[in-house]
């Protein structure tokens, strides 16, 4: 079997489209079908990177075994020839940069904020966006998607706070009523920060969107194990609104009944904060019930087109 041969078998056992592959290795569609049909031979980081993917070593993918004799080892290059490598002038890449940078402001936002006479809590939930931010950004590869969702977070903690306008509750069912008595109450200032709540939850729907587009690569079978932990995955999403109106209605009473204005500050903070977290919690879980709900179709999908089934 030659190594094309072992890719398509491999990549239709793992339920996975040539585009697929070819987002999960960062190639073209092209570039898998001249693998398959061995008009060309993948180079090793991308062997490499297949070998991960289908679980494979790299003996396993190259058709190599035991009993046959090892390719000649490529002759030294010479001493003349200049190592790339080592010639390449060594640069900072943007994302670590801009990281670095993040991390800077961020740093700066709670050193004024923490000053002498200054709220140390404010100073914390001003920089932690900019904080975060900068992590992501030294750690991904890839950090726009999660440094947008920790700036919509921010966003809308800051309107559930500051204006009180409840607009992280991207899907409750109140959320429709709450509008249309704002906007009945004739209130300009309503209407304003009302809009600004319905652009949030725009921009969350089109971070979903994004989310799920991100991930929908991979492998899901549904099976007997499998449906019902979905279906339950389903009726704790249905369920987080009542949990959070309960929350918060245990909650009200201490936030209420703190004669000192201070306290009833903080506590206020956590409140709205642990507010936000579970709408976000619930936007969460509903991006992984849509990738595996698209990851399983397409694996049916596929597998059945391949006979597998």
């Amino acid at each position: 079997m030659t190594l094309g041969q072992t890719i398509h078998r491999l990549r239709l056992e793992h339920g996975l489209s040539q585009a697929d592959l070819a987002d999960r290795l960062e190639v073209s569609w092209q570039s898998i079908s001249k693998w398959e049909t061995d008009s060309s031979v993948p180079e090793l980081d991308k062997l490499i990177a297949l070998s991960r993917i289908f679980g494979v070593t790299l003996d396993e993918l190259v058709g190599h075994t035991p009993d046959m004799p090892a390719s000649p080892a490529p002759e030294a290059a010479s001493d003349s020839t200049p190592d790339p490598a080592k010639s390449a002038p060594t640069t900072l890449p943007l994302r670590k940069l801009m990281g670095i940078l993040l991390l800077f402001f961020g740093g700066t936002v709670f050193l004024f904020f923490a000053l002498p006479g200054r709220s140390l809590a404010n100073g914390l939930v001003y920089c932690a966006p900019l904080a975060v931010s900068g992590v992501l950004c030294l750690a991904c590869r890839r950090p726009g998607l999660w440094c947008a969702w920790i700036w919509l977070f921010y966003g809308c903690f800051y309107l559930r706070f500051a204006s009180g306008v409840l607009s992280t509750l991207m899907f409750h069912w109140t959320l429709p009523f709450r509008t249309a008595t704002a906007l009945s109450s004739g209130s300009p200032s309503w209407i304003f920060w009302m809009a600004i709540a319905w652009a949030f939850v725009l921009l969350a729907g089109l971070l979903l969107a994004l989310t799920v587009r991100r991930f929908r690569h991979g492998v899901f079978r549904f099976t007997r194990r499998t449906v019902p932990t979905l279906a339950a995955e389903w009726a704790l999403f249905l369920a987080l609104p009542f949990l959070a109106d309960q929350i918060s209605l245990a909650l009200l009473p201490l936030i209420q009944g703190d004669p000192v204005g201070r306290m009833y500050t903080y506590l206020d903070l956590l409140h709205e904060l642990l507010m936000t977290a579970l709408d976000f919690s619930r936007l969460a879980l509903l991006a992984v019930l849509l990738v595996c709900l698209i990851r399983g179709i397409r694996t049916h999908c596929l597998r059945k087109k391949a006979g597998l089934l």
